[in-house]
């Protein structure tokens, strides 16, 4: 791609926007009969000769203008009727923004992606789940995964929120009150490939330049601190002696004296990055933060930068998820040991007294509760607690005999029975993580076809603005 075509969603430098925003220029006002054909003519072999060698990083309309004007003469600047460097650099902002939406979001899918797949191969595997940091009750790791994508899904939906009020065009605002001329705005759009107008001609240059930018960070923020979540999660859990969720050795790191360490460097540079994310959209917060309206240049230029910095962040975030979902390694039977070790069923048990025999579920959970202190006392997991002992702790907390047999109770305290029974939607059973994961997958697909669809859009737009631009050329 030269730098004399439009800017691509995935491709994208200052030399390229400064061309297409003059190539779009002089189309409108062409249309528009506020130039001379033959200036039109002359212009346009003038932009596309300083286009195709105009360096990347200069977005200075006034050099690029001085360039015309060398080529053209004074009349050059007529290009510039009505345009300010105000709109023009609000446009070009927001077409920055629009490209790291678009590579930030091409990461977020494929995490989602291979987080999706391994919840197909490994969700159905009881686990244990925790609150207060202490075991709770027991559930799927296609559960655990899924509320995981869940967060990154309201994600996706936020981003395209987000990308919905970038994609406006502010050219034709002028310096902020638009022009005297008769500048055809949603013509300029079009050429540029945005869906709309930023419609408030104060609005573009002097409010939207502000929370445009604060909303995209704070999007990336809002996932890095799900992601951080997930992230700390998994770094406690690898923290046990055999874990149940571990990462293969090509994601771990070792010790140059310890032989037997396994440190979980993806999971460091996850939770690292994410942070980061979280307080490089602080600072664009900061830096917009108390500028008057009229105060653009801390909004723009710099709050621009610190933007992209924080897009850039969140990409290097998504692409270190996809890492570890690459490299996550499940050890069912470790999963087991587990959750078998702990009390996370005793809620059943005391459901199980009120279905069987119709027990008053507080009678049943003080209980279950004696069932578990004497459990951890003996050092014992719930299906290590004899018979004997359940009739005498039962007998002691309600004066009768325990109404449930033996194996009713076993089959209580059975994770892998308790996850099966469930029947709440939403919940980790085999058939709602089949359900969930197939309307997963269905949005991703939804979301990646969106992306596709949407950038082929923004590609017929700059094929549009190309060949109405070359239109407008000389015959030689």
């Amino acid at each position: 791609m030269t730098a004399a075509t439009a800017p691509k969603p995935d491709e994208i430098s200052d030399g390229q926007i400064m061309v297409a925003l003059n190539k779009a220029q002089l189309v409108m006002l062409d249309e528009e009969r506020l130039l001379d054909a033959a200036l039109v003519e002359r212009l346009a072999d003038a932009v596309a000769v300083v286009g195709a060698d105009w360096p990347g990083s200069a977005g200075d309309y006034l050099a690029f203008e001085s360039a015309l004007v060398n080529l053209v003469g004074p009349e050059a600047s007529n290009l510039h009727l009505g345009r300010s460097r105000n709109d023009i650099g609000a446009t070009r902002e927001r077409l920055w923004l629009k490209h790291a939406f678009f590579t930030t979001l091409a990461r977020l899918i494929d995490a989602r992606r291979i987080l999706l797949t391994r919840v197909g191969e490994h969700g159905n595997v009881v686990i244990a789940s925790y609150t207060h940091a202490v075991q709770a009750q027991p559930i799927s790791l296609g559960h655990y995964l899924l509320a995981l994508d869940a967060s990154l899904a309201r994600d996706s939906q936020r981003l395209l929120q987000a990308y919905a009020r970038i994609d406006q065009s502010p050219l034709g605002a002028g310096a902020l009150a638009t022009s005297g001329f008769t500048l055809n705005r949603r013509r300029l759009a079009d050429l540029l490939g945005f869906s709309t107008l930023c419609e408030n001609s104060y609005d573009c240059i002097g409010v939207a330049s502000a929370d445009t930018k604060i909303e995209l960070a704070q999007v990336f923020a809002t996932s890095a601190i799900g992601v951080g979540r997930f992230c700390s999660d998994l770094v406690a859990q690898h923290a046990a002696p055999a874990p149940g969720l571990t990462v293969s050795n090509e994601y771990t790191g070792g010790s140059s004296i310890m032989p037997q360490k396994r440190n979980p460097s993806v999971l460091e540079a996850l939770r690292n990055v994410s942070s980061r994310v979280v307080g490089a959209a602080g600072k664009v917060t900061f830096v917009s933060h108390n500028t008057p309206f009229g105060d653009i240049a801390d909004v723009r230029g710099i709050a621009l930068t610190e933007t992209l910095d924080v897009a850039d962040l969140a990409t290097a975030m998504y692409s270190r998820l996809a890492d570890l979902m690459t490299g996550l390694v499940v050890d069912e039977a470790a999963f087991a040991r587990l959750v078998q070790s702990d009390y996370s069923t005793m809620t059943e048990l005391a459901d199980t007294l009120f279905r069987e025999a119709g027990v008053p579920f507080r009678v049943g959970h003080a209980f279950a509760k004696s069932v578990a202190v004497f459990g951890r006392s003996r050092l014992v997991g719930p299906a290590e607690v004899g018979a004997e002992d359940l009739q005498r702790l039962y007998r002691d907390e309600t004066g009768e005999a325990l109404p449930i047999d033996y194996a009713t109770y076993q089959r209580a305290v059975d994770p892998g029975e308790f996850v099966r029974s469930r029947t709440g939607i939403g919940g980790p059973q085999p058939s709602e993580i089949d359900r969930m994961l197939s309307e997963h997958q269905q949005a991703l697909a939804d979301l990646e076809a969106w992306r596709r669809d949407e950038s082929e859009r923004l590609s017929r737009a700059e094929a549009d603005l190309d060949t109405a631009f070359t239109a407008r050329r000389s015959a030689a």
